[in-house]
């Protein structure tokens, strides 16, 4: 790979004595390339980024670092380009994206987030309209129409709106195959040619950034395109007794928790739910009886708010739990939501109407070429490789990390735990050190807050409620004694700079205040300090009552209890959370593999494909 920075760098010293016009007829040269075959895609490629960082170096006057050229060079042979957390992968992005754009047919560049689809575009849109390339952005508005911005050569997104935008033109289609034959002809002879509005003009060349959160994370649900329905659920009655029926029921009596997400009455449940005392509306039920009772239980002891959710204007609204971001526009299936609105004290919308839906895998899979970004793919290897076809080039760092990683300290209660967090914070404000925790929930970031007002301290608070952008929140963090809570993953991709001096004082402090079930996670958010080769440090503090602790590892919450002295263990017990954590993603991989399989069958039954 290093011989293509320097075959980059030979290639780039012709082209900086070019006219702007002049660089711009290179990029038409090489779309002739691409026709008439005259150069191999290797050279193409070459070129391709030889003439992109020409660009990037005259439009914004930036340099790209050997590094970033690594990383795009990974994604022009369709890897994903692991680069730690502030390395520049927005950079590194542009030259695969002009090699795309060369090729033709449309590249698709995936945020996992609005955001950060409007930041790279408005960034970085002179630099590719300065080589002849059109690029634009999709409008998440409802109803948008997305033509134009698809018709581009590049064009800017979120992930799920790229895989929405896919489900509208297949269900536009199937209903133009639906029509009496003859239809489309008769309809063209008299004049009125049957137009079917279709947005995407084809899956050639995607750029994933932040892979493993698009990718894998994301890729846990399908992509559900639903019709929103007007007024109150017709079955709001059915919601409600429910609710009553739920409050009398025990568990591992009447009914059984298995995992986070399982439920399912016993005999005993069955029989309660259904006696002489109880009017069921039977008229009502768009489901068994016993669905709603299910739903009705996990709302009441599975989810919860701030944490699961949060009540907006008289919504409910989904926590995204690896984020904390609110999504505006989703919602649970199955009667879930129907069912929380009422313990909630909301009225009972109705159930959206399943139009059509798609995994994340099988989606991806449809591009011919597909590749990625991101600071953590080393733990998901398997998973990218076995699924999406993609192996993982790790991208040296620019300069060597001045990250200093101090130990883990474990409680035997979380009073405890967010004592000596606030205790941290006090230490490290007196000497000015910029200081982010990262938090789980909403609910713990809120908790957080109250103890740090109680200390008197002033604190930024960033998680999903507040109306405030939370780039410019995470942006600041970098400044002398700022204090920034955010949920784990708030402001991702966002670059925290430090103000001059801070350096000098340590850099920025990273707290970690539970581990996620994901390491991912937690080596995102120690991420966010000791960027390009800035001193910082980082610390984890988890008790026995954390909730990884109590869902998935109650053998290690019994463990940190006998071994705590005064309240806190002194061993290192980071080696058995990383194990409980491996358990997780392994079984998550499963169920993420079995969803993706169930949703080709289902597709191959409905387009008579056989097996």
């Amino acid at each position: 790979m290093h011989s293509v920075v320097e075959e980059v760098a030979s290639r780039r010293s012709g082209l900086r004595l070019l006219s702007d016009a002049e660089l711009r007829n290179r990029v038409n040269d090489l779309r002739e390339s691409v026709c008439c075959r005259t150069q191999t895609l290797e050279s193409i490629a070459l070129d391709a980024q030889a003439i992109a960082k020409d660009a990037i170096q005259r439009v914004l006057g930036l340099e790209l670092y050997d590094v970033q050229l690594l990383a795009s060079g990974a994604l022009i042979q369709k890897q994903i380009a692991e680069m730690q957390t502030g390395e520049g992968k927005t950079m590194a992005a542009v030259p695969a994206a002009v090699y795309g754009g060369v090729l033709g047919g449309g590249v698709h560049l995936a945020t996992p987030n609005c955001y950060l689809a409007e930041r790279d575009y408005t960034q970085l849109r002179h630099v590719y309209e300065l080589l002849g390339l059109s690029v634009g952005i999709l409008d998440t508005e409802p109803g948008a129409d997305h033509r134009e911005a698809y018709a581009c050569d590049i064009t800017y997104g979120p992930g799920y709106e790229f895989g929405f935008d896919y489900l509208r033109d297949q269900i536009l289609l199937k209903r133009r195959n639906e029509l009496p034959l003859g239809t489309c002809l008769i309809d063209s002879l008299l004049g009125n040619p049957m137009d079917v509005p279709v947005q995407i003009r084809g899956l050639q060349f995607a750029i994933v950034d932040e892979a493993d959160n698009v990718l894998v994370d994301d890729a846990s649900s399908p992509q559900v395109l639903s019709e929103f329905q007007p007024g109150e659920a017709p079955d709001r009655d059915a919601v409600h007794v429910a609710q009553r029926v739920a409050t009398n029921l025990s568990v591992n009596h009447h009914y059984r928790e298995s995992g986070t997400c399982q439920l399912e009455l016993t005999q005993s449940g069955i029989d309660a739910i259904h006696g002489r005392d109880i009017l069921i509306p039977v008229d009502q039920l768009v489901r068994p009886w016993t669905k709603y009772v299910e739903a009705a239980l996990r709302a009441r002891h599975q989810f919860h708010r701030d944490i699961h959710y949060v009540v907006d204007e008289n919504n409910v609204r989904i926590v995204d739990e690896s984020t904390g971001r609110i999504f505006l526009d989703r919602t649970w299936q199955s009667g879930l939501h129907q069912a929380i609105e009422a313990k909630e004290g909301l009225p009972v919308s109705p159930e959206s109407l399943p139009l059509a839906q798609i995994t994340r895998q099988r989606f991806y899979r449809l591009f011919r070429h597909l590749s990625g970004m991101t600071g953590t793919a080393s733990q998901c290897r398997g998973e990218l490789h076995s699924i999406y076809g993609l192996g993982i080039v790790e991208i040296p760092l620019r300069l060597p990390s001045q990250r200093r990683h101090l130990g883990l300290r474990t409680f035997d209660h979380q009073q405890r735990k967010w004592q000596a967090i606030t205790a941290s914070i006090v230490e490290l404000h007196r000497c000015r050190r910029p200081v982010l925790v990262g938090t789980r929930t909403i609910r713990e970031s809120l908790l957080l807050a109250d103890l740090l007002k109680q200390a008197n301290l002033p604190f930024d608070l960033l998680n999903g409620r507040q109306d405030a952008d939370e780039a410019d929140v995470v942006a600041r963090a970098g400044q002398a004694g700022a204090i920034t809570i955010a949920t784990n993953l708030a402001g991702r991709g966002t670059d925290i700079k430090l103000q001059p001096g801070v350096g000098e004082m340590g850099g920025l402090h990273v707290i970690v205040s539970e581990c996620h079930a994901s390491a991912r996670v937690d080596r995102q958010l120690i991420g966010r300090c000791a960027r390009q080769g800035d001193p910082g440090s980082c610390q984890t503090f988890v008790s026995a009552d954390d909730w990884l602790f109590t869902v998935h590892g109650p053998w290690l919450a019994d463990c940190i209890r006998r071994m705590a002295s005064h309240g806190e263990v002194e061993i290192d017990l980071e080696p058995k959370i990383r194990r409980i954590q491996q358990q997780i993603e392994s079984r998550e991989f499963s169920q993420r593999f079995e969803l993706m399989r169930t949703n080709e069958r289902q597709h191959r039954i409905l387009h008579g494909v056989p097996s």
